[in-house]
């Protein structure tokens, strides 16, 4: 039977799991609304530098867009068969299933191609892909903290494989925001960079390129490119948040839960032990008479 000492002890330290996990709910909400104003802010910039290059790519010929299909490396189709596949975990853990649907996405992917390079950012994904020594897996550094600066990084070094031919695609899997409460698993194809006419906003106002259509055009398909990386990391950042928020609010309220009931048990198991006490007195004293 247990006793009143052993549902104490689990009382009290549910009482501190409690306070844990409200706590890193807190944090998590701090984090998730700080870097949900920037993942809006960077999506409006990103929707100006696309509306740019539709224009740009409505108001030049054809022959200048050969000409920067031939020399632009984000927008050359390369003849090589290797597949990037950018792959964004978290560092921390107690996010839910969070890591889990990404690494069983990648898994699918892998399953569908044969040569593919992994560039893996997370340490939940460098603990899976440790575990898979005969992937090619390259480990970026899981440090997150600096978004802007491991975006830079990477896109400029994706910029130079693709310029060298060594890619032939480059594909990101990680979680997509929808809500707070609504987290999907992306896999997303990000180069070769494809351009929609139609999401132009077509009006009369007359525009003048410096020094030329083409060089404003490469640099705006490359500032895109880097946004496009900043994005993704951003996108998964936020998810990631979100996913924690919801967990420890899930575990805080069934550590209230089990509070609640570990101290209804505590209290009938005292009472019956105060009531078996009583009755002993009673009986004790009833026989000396």
């Amino acid at each position: 039977m247990v006793s009143l000492r052993d549902i104490k002890k689990r009382i009290t330290s549910i009482e501190k799991i409690n306070k844990i996990t409200n706590a890193m709910k807190m944090v998590s909400i701090a984090k998730f609304k700080k870097n949900v104003v920037l993942y809006k802010k960077n999506s409006q910039y990103i929707n100006a530098i696309k509306d740019i290059l539709n224009r740009i790519k409505c108001d030049i010929t054809q022959k200048d867009i050969d000409v920067i299909l031939r020399n632009n490396a984000l927008l050359r189709h390369n003849k090589t068969e290797k597949i990037c596949l950018l792959v964004l975990t978290s560092n921390k853990g107690l996010c839910g299933a969070f890591n889990n649907k990404i690494i069983k996405s990648c898994h699918v992917f892998i399953q569908n191609c044969e040569d593919v390079h992994i560039i893996n950012i997370g340490r939940k994904g460098l603990e899976y892909f440790k575990k898979h020594p005969e992937l090619n897996v390259q480990n970026i550094n899981n440090n997150m903290l600096d978004l802007i600066k491991i975006s830079k990084a990477l896109s400029h070094s994706l910029h130079n494989d693709f310029k060298n031919q060594k890619y032939k695609s480059l594909w990101i899997i990680g979680n997509c925001f929808i809500s707070a409460g609504s987290q999907v698993v992306q896999t997303k194809q990000i180069l070769p960079l494809t351009l929609d006419k139609d999401q132009l906003n077509r009006d009369q106002n007359y525009f003048i390129y410096e020094p030329s259509k083409i060089v404003v055009f490469n640099k705006a398909t490359s500032d895109y490119f880097n946004n496009i990386i900043y994005q993704s990391l951003l996108n998964s950042t936020v998810s990631e948040h979100a996913a924690r928020m919801k967990s420890m609010e899930n575990a805080t309220k069934n550590a209230q839960e089990t509070f609640t009931t570990l101290s209804l048990q505590y209290n009938r198991l005292r009472q019956a032990n105060i009531t078996k006490e009583l009755m002993e007195i009673i009986s004790g004293a009833e026989a000396l008479k």
